[in-house]
């Protein structure tokens, strides 16, 4: 096993990111891959980004350099530096997993990459999953080392403090709920959450998946509830986004 140490972010003296003065609050994106990232033209929300696919990070940072034929209009000469971690104006991507240690994880790629996750896949032969998931998404072409860092280190040390997260997606592949709960008491912070979900009838095509209602159980476990439709059977088994906010308790 070859590793590198190699930074990526710069960080103020107390390890926090350094944000622009006019960032207003924060939406986070665990497993962006490289299609399905949060973006937003308001610069007053800065996005902070997730993907340990060394390719897949690559490709969101190469999307802030600018073209060598591009000159500059003061100086007439091209620069093409893309400050560290730097996907957009106002967004950045660090290639860390999150998990619910902080160090390094077995990360199965699937031959499929946009299906590789932290939990590893399982064959399945239910008719009513494409034959993407039947072959190349739950193939595992590699399992490799990644980098990994908890929820709980980002919202409490990463992250400025009194910045409000008003929005988290995860797009993690069987592993959404495990990174919610990696937060512990600070989720309680964030206003929105997307996961990813199947119907419950559907057999997991990885292991310890939890499917629909086992994930709205566990988000009400943390103060949360569904603002998706009930989860059922017999929808097929297609991916589902459940949409969750935080329920304030009153006070008695």
């Amino acid at each position: 096993m070859l590793l590198a140490t190699v930074q990526v972010a710069s960080v103020d003296a107390g390890g926090r990111l350094r944000l622009p003065k006019h960032v207003k609050e924060i939406w986070l994106d665990v497993g962006t891959n490289s299609a399905g990232f949060l973006r937003t033209s308001n610069q007053s929300i800065f996005i902070l980004g997730f993907e340990p696919l060394q390719d897949k990070w690559a490709k969101m940072l190469s999307a802030a350099s600018t073209p060598l034929n591009v000159r500059s209009n003061e100086t007439g000469f091209a620069k093409n530096r893309v400050p560290l971690g730097k996907s957009a104006s106002n967004s950045v991507v660090l290639p860390f997993a999150i998990s619910s240690n902080l160090g390094h994880a077995t990360f199965y790629v699937a031959a499929l990459d946009g299906c590789s996750s932290l939990k590893r896949p399982q064959k399945v032969d239910d008719p009513r999953y494409s034959q993407h998931v039947k072959t190349v998404c739950t193939e595992q072409a590699e399992a490799r080392q990644v980098p990994t860092v908890t929820l709980e280190y980002v919202l409490g040390s990463l992250l400025p403090g009194g910045m409000p997260v008003t929005r988290l997606k995860v797009d993690a592949q069987g592993h959404d709920l495990a990174v919610v709960k990696s937060g512990g008491a600070l989720v309680k912070g964030i206003k929105q959450i997307t996961l990813e979900s199947y119907p419950d009838d559907c057999p997991a095509f990885y292991e310890d998946q939890p499917l629909c209602s086992k994930i709205v159980a566990g988000m009400a476990e943390l103060g949360f509830s569904s603002l998706s439709p009930p989860c059922g059977k017999d929808k097929g088994c297609s991916t589902q986004n459940l949409i969750f906010q935080h329920v304030l308790r009153k006070a008695r």
